[in-house]
């Protein structure tokens, strides 16, 4: 406050407020593309946090639905009953009908045990959850249901198809444990307009389901022995419009900290992004402790080995990230790498990728301009496979953007922080800076 009182003194009122004029009017005109939408209301996003409301990243009228807020009376009705039913988990919207996964029945915390003392003994892994698929119209009006009684949380629409793990009860020793023994779900399918079920897949682990194109790909954990210690794989697999067979995708090996982003379809192939860590060479030269908690700059933290490490850091790094986005045909086959970032020679990663109205999109993320204050610079990219150089930016994300922008229409939608003071106002509330959250926009071309 005191500082702000100083400032205030220091500076002359009517220049500050032209300049103040100048500086907005300069700043809209030289990113003639960016539009101030309108001021979030704070209760919008603390009701929907509060309603436990899930949001696939990847599916961005989904995400633009739930999250940008229109004023349009009908958009905020459905939001309101869908948030009134309580933990909801949203799956597919087309052009007239919204569908969300709604939990009746919460699983109770903890384990079902066979026996409550003693030493170790076998237990049974029990399924509690209660969901229904329901829907509602873009129009506005009452929910229904389309199936009721599942016994797990995942499912995904799409294609016309209404997928689900029905999950099976399975038995735990401790003395002889095999972390593939929860292998034992199955996969069904059904029409959206109604039907007998199908099962498509037994001997799944529990796990989700994503919507992906016209199809469905899902992610289970298989164990392996390995000098009488178990690896951890994942293996992701896809299923197409009307097929019942599965395809394997992509294998990552937890082993070696792989990260894999979700999937996505673009012209008959799918897209991901890997992230792999692998030893710096100040690591490999065994200089410096395993851990580097004091480096500075935009570094990363894993959490299940305690190690971080951050291009550029003062220190010697640990691990060091290198992605690559890939693709393959939709049987799996057909494998390519279309391009590669290496955060420690370049300073720059990607984001999950989405598609919007036909085309790829990824935010960069690049090492900041000298001297801009900020400690790094996103942009949002096309991505163009089979190109010389297949990632085209679009536009910059001006810095003060926060949090995970979202597509809808023509425009690509992202909040930042203002900050408002009233200079008339010298009183302790006053001197105080008032934050807002604000919704800007940005035009995509054409």
């Amino acid at each position: 406050m005191a500082k702000n009182a100083v400032r205030r003194i220091r500076i002359a009122l009517p220049m500050l407020g032209l300049a103040s004029l100048l500086l907005v009017v300069s700043w809209r005109l030289g990113h003639g593309r960016v539009e101030r939408v309108r001021t979030i209301p704070a209760e919008l996003g603390s009701g929907l946090n509060r309603a436990r409301i899930a949001v696939p990243r990847n599916d961005t009228e989904l995400n633009a639905f739930m999250f940008i807020p229109t004023g349009d009376k009908v958009k905020e009705h459905i939001r309101s009953v869908i948030a009134s039913e309580g933990t909801a988990s949203l799956l597919s919207i087309g052009n007239s009908t919204l569908y969300y996964l709604r939990i009746t029945e919460p699983p109770p915390k903890g384990i079902v045990l066979m026996a409550k003392a003693g030493p170790p003994t076998p237990y049974m892994w029990l399924p509690q959850t209660r969901a229904a698929v329901r829907a509602i119209s873009l129009k506005g009006g009452a929910p229904y249901t389309i199936r009721a009684g599942l016994n797990s949380s995942a499912a995904a629409v799409s294609g016309g198809w209404l997928y689900w793990i029905k999950a099976n009860p399975y038995a735990i020793d401790p003395k002889n444990y095999n972390p593939n023994t929860g292998r034992v779900h199955e996969l069904y399918r059904a029409p959206l307009t109604g039907g007998p079920p199908r099962k498509l897949v037994s001997g799944m682990g529990y796990t989700d389901l994503n919507a992906v194109g016209s199809g469905i790909s899902w992610t289970n954990s298989s164990s392996r022995m390995v000098a009488k210690a178990y690896v951890r794989d994942e293996l992701t697999y896809f299923l197409g419009a009307g097929e019942t067979v599965p395809w394997l995708v992509r294998t990552a090996s937890l082993s070696v900290m792989d990260r894999l982003s979700d999937i996505v379809e673009y012209k008959n192939r799918l897209y991901w992004v890997e992230n792999r860590q692998h030893l710096s060479n100040a690591a490999r030269s065994g200089i410096g402790p395993i851990t580097n908690k004091t480096a500075t700059g935009p570094g990363y933290w894993d959490a299940n080995l305690g190690l971080s490490g951050s291009p550029g850091a003062s220190g010697p790094q640990v691990f060091q990230l290198r992605q690559e986005i890939v693709s393959v045909l939709l049987d799996g086959t057909g494998r390519k790498v279309e391009m590669t970032f290496d955060q420690a020679s370049s300073g720059k990663s990607v984001r999950e990728i989405n598609i919007h109205r036909g085309k790829m999109y990824t935010v960069l993320t690049e090492p900041p301009k000298e001297g801009s204050g900020y400690n790094h610079r996103d942009s949002l990219c096309e991505i163009q496979p089979g190109r010389p150089d297949p990632i085209r930016p679009v536009f910059t994300i001006p810095s003060d953007a926060v949090g995970i922008g979202v597509f809808d229409g023509n425009y690509y939608y992202f909040t930042a922080n203002e900050e408002h003071e009233n200079w008339f106002d010298w009183s302790p509330n006053g001197l105080r800076n008032r934050v807002e959250q604000v919704l800007f926009r940005i035009r995509l071309p054409d």
